[in-house]
């Protein structure tokens, strides 16, 4: 993530998860983004559509079982993503465009 979706983000993340009371004490929240960014990558996307999901970026992977691949879209936007070997992939790749999304308002 980059911009202002990576500033909002980690505010949101560190509101939102049960961190609101010690928002100020910075060494807290920097510990706190520091484990997030430990967490396996589909651990993290899932943390990331929830953010998207609540300014209005859905991000759906989907299975296109006939070509045993992974794609995306991101609904209300005209934008998709083909021909990923994996969900987690698809999802990194929907993240990235919903990043450039937000990114845009």
């Amino acid at each position: 993530m980059n911009g202002q979706a990576k500033i909002d983000f980690e505010k949101d993340f560190i509101l939102n998860y049960d961190f609101a009371e010690n928002y100020l004490n910075v060494k807290l929240c920097h510990s706190v983004l520091e484990a997030f960014y430990k967490l396996p990558k589909s651990m993290q996307n899932a943390v990331k559509k929830d953010f998207f999901d609540s300014v209005g970026i859905y991000i759906l992977p989907n299975r296109a079982f006939a070509f045993d691949e992974w794609n995306y879209e991101i609904l209300g936007h005209i934008t998709a993503g083909f021909n990923f070997k994996t969900r987690t992939e698809a999802t990194e790749q929907a993240i990235n465009k919903a990043v450039e999304i937000y990114n845009l308002k």
